[in-house]
This record gives structure tokens, sequence and C-alpha cells, in this order.
């Protein structure tokens, strides 16, 4: 978590990230974060960027057992951000 409150600052730069969400799985403590894009190109942009080849490093996480998914966005309920 200290890493993440550090990294802060540094996500909040990414051109055409919106939000990024730090989540724990709670029967096993895995930290995951959810992106949330302006659009492809930003993804994209982002995915190939030094500092996402940076998070397997950065995190401690094995790159044999990351996991990258994408998803495009259907429905949007409202623009409340729980914090």
């Amino acid at each position: 978590m200290n890493i993440c409150q550090a990294d802060l600052e540094i996500f909040r730069n990414v051109p055409g990230l919106v939000q990024k969400y730090y989540v724990v799985e709670e029967a096993t403590g895995a930290l995951s974060g959810i992106y949330v894009f302006k659009n492809k190109n930003a993804k994209e942009a982002f995915w190939n960027s030094a500092l996402a080849a940076s998070i397997p490093a950065r995190y401690g996480v094995d790159p044999a057992t990351l996991r990258v998914e994408h998803f495009d966005m259907a429905i949007v309920m409202n623009d409340v951000v729980i914090a």
C-alpha cells in the first residue's frame, strides 16, 4: 500500500487516464488495479509506456502471473465516484 500511495501522483499525470482504482481481493489480499481511460488511444499509449512496463517490478509481481484484461465501456450508470 505504501508503493500505491507513493505512485498516486505519477498516475494522476498519465495522459488520458481518467481513474485508477486500487482494489484488494478480500480472500487473498491480492492487490489489483482497475484503470479507466478516456479512449483507446490513451489506453494503448499507457500500456506501451515505460511506466506500464515497470509495474511488475515496482509492485513485486511475477510477470508470468500478471493478468491484463481489456474491456470496452458498455453502460455507465452514473458519474458518482466512490472515494
